[in-house]
């Protein structure tokens, strides 16, 4: 019989290709049976070798591909199932994923974005309960990627200096560092969780993105490549403060938070005999978003202040609230004094516009032109890069910022990381106040 000699055959042919070219002398077949040995032979080297990748890779064999005879070539055990090629096109065609056509998707990602596909909610949704190894991967790489929480990932939180992130990560309830594959910045997440309205928990993808707009609009688009069901970004960290000491509920003092209502890039002008015209405009924050705000505003009449509880537990040691005081100056450097309010030890909120630019303000003079032109409450350097990368992947977003100075010739370090901490204070009761479906 052919098969037992063909047991022998590797032995033979001592290092020469396991071809039937080589094979067929060794099996001392007859001159008329050649044809039908080689084909035999053929037959059995592919499937030999089709089985041997199916069982390394865990996949499965697609059955019109063209230059295979199927019902002879393919192993024929219950276990390798033979699934339609054209027809899993056709899903990938239709499936969108990560904003464009999954078949065009996965024939341009890396083999760890393959991955990240194949157990991705969206993928499975389209096979609905149809087998899917027909994804061909490497035995056994997948299966960390159920383990994770890369898929209920929802809220994104960026900021933009290590003591922000420090501030942000005390809020989780649980965390864990998370990586990607790649030698770039923008790798690297903590996966954080906190509570949700609904009795459920929020998983928030937490990442330092370093200072100015750019980056902050890279590091938006980033986060959405790495985890595609993100639908609200929030920006958490410290700006200066615009005082208004003649409007006394609109006076923004060190400590207290700014939350946005729109957010206005105000280093697009256009440049003109006539002076200077900022041409960018206000960019509403996620209605998500702003409608867990409205909640808590509720939440006041009925005296319940999460986020102060939560000062009284954060803001210690590196984050505690300085000693110094709160001084304010005219642009002649004389200090005035703050109007009477009712803050009682405890940050007052503002909702309004934040100016944004690529420039460290330090200018009083800027700083009321900023307030007499758009009515800003607090200016920064990451807001509008947030604010335009959200628009541009169709998500929602929200800047919460901590008063840290006010950006004129005294500003100092010296409030940054109580400001820090506050803002992340109000943002985890903001979202325990949003519900999860996860």
């Amino acid at each position: 019989m052919i098969e037992d000699k063909l047991n022998e055959v590797p032995e033979k042919l001592q290092g020469q290709a396991y071809i039937s070219e080589y094979i067929i002398p060794l099996l001392e077949v007859d001159e008329n049976y050649k044809t039908q040995a080689d084909t035999f032979i053929n037959q059995f080297i592919t499937r030999a070798y089709i089985k041997s990748f199916l069982d390394e890779y865990e996949a499965v064999c697609l059955k019109d591909i063209p230059v295979i005879d199927s019902d002879a070539i393919l192993p024929n055990e219950e276990k390798y199932r033979h699934l339609s090629y054209a027809f899993w096109v056709n899903v990938l065609y239709n499936l969108k994923y990560k904003r464009k056509r999954a078949l065009e998707y996965v024939r341009q990602c890396s083999g760890d974005e393959l991955i990240e596909f194949k157990y991705s909610e969206k993928w499975k949704e389209a096979v609905n309960g149809e087998d899917d190894r027909h994804i061909i991967l490497p035995g056994g790489t997948g299966k960390n990627m159920t383990e994770k929480k890369y898929e209920k990932v929802k809220i994104g939180i960026i900021t933009a200096l290590p003591k922000e992130y420090a501030a942000v990560k005390k809020m989780f309830e649980s965390s864990e560092e998370v990586f990607f594959k790649g030698t770039s910045a923008g790798n690297r997440f903590c996966i954080g969780e906190m509570k949700s309205a609904n009795d459920g928990m929020h998983q928030i993808a937490l990442v330092l993105c370093g200072m100015g707009n750019n980056k902050a609009s890279i590091r938006v688009t980033n986060m959405t490549a790495h985890f595609p069901e993100i639908d609200s970004v929030i920006m958490v960290g410290i700006a200066g403060g615009i005082p208004s000491p003649e409007e006394p509920k609109r006076h923004v003092r060190l400590g207290d938070i700014v939350i946005s209502e729109g957010i206005v890039q105000y280093d697009m002008i256009k440049s003109t005999d006539n002076g200077e015209e900022i041409r960018s405009n206000p960019q509403k924050p996620s209605a998500w978003l702003l409608e867990g705000i409205e909640t808590l505003k509720a939440k006041e009449y009925e005296d319940i202040y999460q986020w102060k509880k939560y000062i009284d537990i954060f803001a210690k040691e590196k984050f505690a609230k300085p000693k110094m005081e709160d001084v304010l100056h005219t642009e002649d450097g004389a200090v005035i004094p703050h109007p009477e309010d009712d803050r009682k030890g405890y940050p007052k909120l503002h909702y309004g516009i934040i100016a944004s630019a690529n420039t460290l303000l330090k200018n009083i003079k800027k700083r009321q032109q900023l307030q007499e032109q758009l009515g800003a409450l607090a200016v920064e350097m990451e807001a509008s890069g947030i604010a335009d990368a959200t628009w541009e992947n169709g998500i929602g977003y929200l800047v919460v910022r901590g008063i840290c100075d006010y950006g004129d010739k005294f500003k100092c370090d010296d409030w940054q990381e109580y400001a820090a901490i506050v803002a992340a204070c109000y943002t985890k009761d903001l979202i325990e106040n949003l519900p999860s479906f996860e």
